[in-house]
């Protein structure tokens, strides 16, 4: 089971990159660099891609496989914390405002 939890969060891990990519409020922001021509998924492949990254821990779940799940839910919440904190962040500095 241990090939299961890996690729449990292989599978997880890599939905999460996609939805943290492609993100709307994130592009919206980077606009200034180089993601400027990336766009954003659609509403559906969003929603799609944010359940069937559950999928795997459920079937864990499922299975009875309880340490499996528990290393699955501290993986994909480790990936989704190193997402949200590295994606996105635009490349243009920003000039500081007049003194007042």
């Amino acid at each position: 089971m241990t090939a299961a939890t890996l690729i449990a969060i292989a599978f997880s891990g890599a939905l999460l990159i996609l939805l943290g990519a492609r993100d709307p409020k994130r592009l919206r922001n980077a606009r200034h660099g180089a993601n400027a021509m990336t766009s954003a998924l659609a509403p559906a492949v969003r929603h799609a891609c944010g359940w069937l990254s559950l999928a795997p821990g459920v079937a864990l779940g499922i299975l009875g496989e309880w340490w499996a799940f528990l290393i699955w839910l501290g993986a994909i919440t480790a990936i989704g914390w190193t997402i949200a904190m590295t994606a996105g962040y635009s490349t243009a500095t920003v000039s500081p405002g007049k003194p007042s």
